[in-house]
């Protein structure tokens, strides 16, 4: 600062000043040399303002940009970052690292039963138990809602891996007490690694996030490593996700009717209308497999309009052929009684084909 105004006359920058009572503070100071007639300095004079306060600020915003406001654990941008740097890490030394994607089983009906804030509570204390279990080394973060993501680095096998991780499940799957109850809380926990199943960021997240499904898939509160099996499995589930309302447009679907036959009366009785899908790509399809994926989205509900509408439809055409139309059984999934609008549609169809 001194080499400057002498060489200068002049200088601003950041300092650190002391006031009067011996508090630090941060300020921006402006300071010029004042000269007398014959050229040599008299004076300095200074202008400066406190930027403590605002200083602040400005870190505030940083940290908020790169860490949840909830439980200051890094947030998704940060965790990106700093997987990207233990990859290249690894890369160089041929380490090995573990992802892993952790969900809070029965988070919603948490929420909705002791409110946000009992939500929010149990939130931060699963990311202090979280952070508690870890090593220094490792990277917890909360990637939104009840989702975290864990970077465990320098991992030396698959068996050190699946023992770090019973460690975190065992230190979260416990009792919480939140407010004046205690909540007995489990987890789902999906493991991906490096290099065997993924060598970026978004991959390894990927499929680290298609082994917790997997793991609340059979049963929940468990840990699941990833297989190439899981990818191709989810990978199929979207593509019949995708492919649903096509399949109506195109008339894909089936109605086949499964007789109910009285072997004491030797005639047809009643039947049951099964439904049935035969895609171009993917082949015939089981209900088995596209029932609960279309549970699981809310299509199922328009599935089952449609297949209701279908066999009134068919019943009607059947009767203006003169046939002896027998009971037909047609099979309603909880989802449609739940949310759909079971009453209304039954009625337009009945009274629309008599």
């Amino acid at each position: 600062m001194w080499n400057q105004i002498n060489s200068a006359g002049q200088w601003s920058g950041e300092i650190w000043n002391r006031r009067k009572n011996g508090e630090l503070f941060l300020e921006w100071i402006n300071i010029t040399a004042i000269y007398d007639e014959a050229g040599n300095t008299s004076h300095y004079a200074s202008i400066f303002s406190d930027i403590t306060q605002r200083v602040k600020a400005e870190e505030k915003i940083r940290h908020l940009a790169h860490h949840d406001p909830l439980t200051a654990l890094p947030n998704r941008t940060l965790f990106f970052d700093r997987l990207a740097q233990a990859l290249l890490k690894m890369h160089r030394k041929q380490g090995k690292l573990a992802v892993i994607y952790l969900d809070v089983d029965h988070f919603k009906s948490i929420n909705d039963t002791l409110g946000h804030s009992a939500g929010d509570e149990l939130i931060c204390a699963v990311a202090q138990a979280l952070r508690s279990t870890l090593r220094e080394s490792d990277t917890v973060c909360r990637l939104g809602g009840d989702e975290f993501a864990i970077l465990l680095t320098d991992i030396e096998s698959a068996d050190n891996t699946s023992t770090l991780a019973g460690k975190i499940f065992h230190a979260v799957s416990k009792a919480y007490s939140i407010g004046n109850k205690e909540l007995r809380v489990g987890v789902s926990m999906g493991i991906s690694q490096y290099p065997r199943d993924g060598t970026d960021a978004e991959t390894l997240i990927k499929r680290a996030d298609i082994a917790m499904y997997q793991a609340k898939k059979k049963g929940r509160n468990r840990f699941q490593f990833f297989n190439y099996g899981l990818e191709h499995e989810a990978e199929r589930k979207m593509s019949i996700q995708q492919c649903f309302h096509k399949a109506v447009e195109n008339q894909e679907f089936q109605i086949v009717y499964q007789p109910k036959y009285s072997a004491g009366e030797q005639r047809i009785i009643g039947a049951e209308a099964l439904l049935r899908w035969t895609h171009s790509e993917l082949g015939e399809l089981s209900p088995a497999e596209f029932i609960p994926i279309a549970e699981e989205t809310g299509f199922i509900i328009d599935l089952g309009d449609w297949v209701i509408e279908k066999v009134c439809r068919d019943i009607a055409e059947w009767r203006s052929l003169g046939a002896s139309v027998v009971t037909i059984a047609v099979n309603v999934s909880p989802v449609q009684f739940h949310d759909g609008n079971l009453q209304q549609t039954l009625l337009t169809n009945l009274t629309r084909y008599q």
